[in-house]
């Protein structure tokens, strides 16, 4: 069944006009043009088609093994890319450069270090502590952390979020400018007439792991700032 759809998608392919694009013989479903530029299919369930350059995804697009668009879209985005629409796109790690340059920062951090303090936060904490991030692409200080609003600066985090791969942002250390973390808390306990603050606290150990791992930061209002960049 696996050779009968490989077959299926070397007949499509047979069928598109990549114009200088040059297929690739380690991957059966892989066109690669002279400026760096695929346009790959991963044969799973579905068929998963993109068009990247240096491992940044500009298009993706997911066609059922019975779709008739899937013909059309490559045909589509193959003369896209022939017609160079792709030779000036910036990937992400562009983008992060260019941002870097304009601005004058600084690097404090990298994905050594990054992937360190994540990791310590999950397995090292008493509790994983509220925390938010801001990217290099994020416009303000304002962050919408599953549909929690915010001032960072002024209030410091309060939403609970987890340090896994989704919620730190895809694990591309590159683009954080810079993470905030409030390691205490308090909950209230009690009746509607009574209530109690309990507070939980963690800061002896999360200064420890900024110390074990060599982590700059900066603390104001019990909030401690990690900057990626500054």
């Amino acid at each position: 069944m696996e050779t009968d759809r490989t077959n299926i998608l070397n007949v499509c392919f047979d069928e598109v006009d990549f114009g200088n694009g040059v297929r690739q013989d380690n991957q059966i479903l892989s066109v690669r043009w002279s400026d760096g530029v695929y346009l790959k299919i991963q044969n799973s369930w579905v068929y998963h088609v993109t068009i990247e350059r240096d491992e940044y995804i500009f298009k993706h697009q997911i066609f059922r093994k019975e779709d008739d668009q899937l013909l059309l879209c490559l045909k589509r985005w193959a003369k896209d890319i022939s017609d160079g629409r792709y030779k000036t796109k910036k990937t992400g790690r562009e983008r992060i450069f260019d941002i870097i340059v304009k601005r004058n920062l600084t690097s404090y951090m990298n994905d050594t270090k990054w992937q360190e303090f994540r990791i310590a936060m999950l397995k090292e904490m008493p509790f994983q502590p509220p925390y938010d991030y801001k990217t290099l692409f994020d416009d303000s200080d304002y962050i919408d952390r599953g549909h929690v609003h915010h001032l960072i600066k002024k209030e410091g985090p309060h939403y609970f979020c987890s340090f896994d791969e989704e919620s730190f942002n895809f694990l591309l250390y590159k683009a954080i400018e810079w993470v905030k973390v409030r390691p205490r808390f308090f909950t209230q306990e009690g009746g509607q007439l009574v209530k109690k603050k309990i507070w939980h606290d963690s800061e002896i150990e999360f200064i420890d792991i900024l110390r074990k791992y060599n982590i700059p930061y900066e603390l104001e209002n019990g909030v401690y700032t990690i900057y990626g960049y500054k």
